[in-house]
Order: C-alpha cells, then sequence, then structure tokens
C-alpha cells in the first residue's frame, strides 16, 4: 500500500496545471507486484531446491528417506536472508520514491505560492 501510494499522489497531486497525467493504473501498481513476486520467487526456488532432489533421493532408496539429507540451519539462514533483502530493498525503494517526491511537492508548492504572489 505505501509503494501504491507514491503512485497515487503522483497521478492525482502532481499533475502539471490539472492536465492530463502520464501515470496510469500499471505505473502505480508494478512497483509492487515486482516486489511481491520476488518475493514469492524467492521462497518457490528454495523450496524447489529442497523438494525436487528429495523426491529423487527418495524414489532412489527404496522408499527410505535420510532426513539429514541438508543443511537445515544453513538453508533457514539463507532463506531468511534472501527474504530480509528483499523486503529492505522494497524499503529503499518507498524512502527513495518518499524523498523524491517531497522534493517535488515542496518545489510544486514554492512555484503555487509564487504565482499568487
Amino acid at each position: 500500500a505505501a509503494m501504491q501510494s507514491i503512485g497515487v499522489i503522483k497521478n492525482f497531486l502532481e499533475k502539471e496545471d490539472h492536465g492530463p497525467t502520464k501515470v496510469g493504473v500499471g505505473d502505480i501498481v508494478i512497483p509492487s507486484i515486482i516486489l511481491h513476486g520476488t518475493f514469492d520467487a524467492v521462497l518457490m526456488i528454495l523450496n524447489s531446491y529442497v523438494d525436487f532432489p528429495s523426491e529423487d533421493y527418495y524414489d532412489q532408496n527404496g522408499g527410505y528417506y535420510d532426513a539429514n539429507q541438508y543443511n537445515s540451519i544453513l538453508l533457514n539462514i539463507i532463506g531468511a536472508t534472501s527474504v530480509v533483502v528483499v523486503m529492505l530493498m522494497g524499503i529503499y525503494w518507498y524512502v527513495r520514491q518518499h524523498t523524491l517526491q517531497k522534493n517535488r511537492q515542496k518545489f510544486l508548492q514554492k512555484r503555487h505560492q509564487s504565482a499568487w504572489q
């Protein structure tokens, strides 16, 4: 929602002279879709890394499953680190866009005030 707020504000408050804007629905939701998709992709890749070789191992060993096939601590560290990195990337994007938008808003406000004086 916070990522989408950047696009909504750009669409409705940063219009030049109340004319048409070039910000569409895609521009508003694409950043959050990309972040969510990246987050899901990281989880899917980790799950696939564990699941597919485990099935082959199970089939090749006559149905016996060795629970110690992977270092679970290492996999959990990699998974947690990947998830945190994706979240930090989203936070960085939001803070950067918010700062740029705040600067644009200040500029528009100064320009609007000078036009009225």
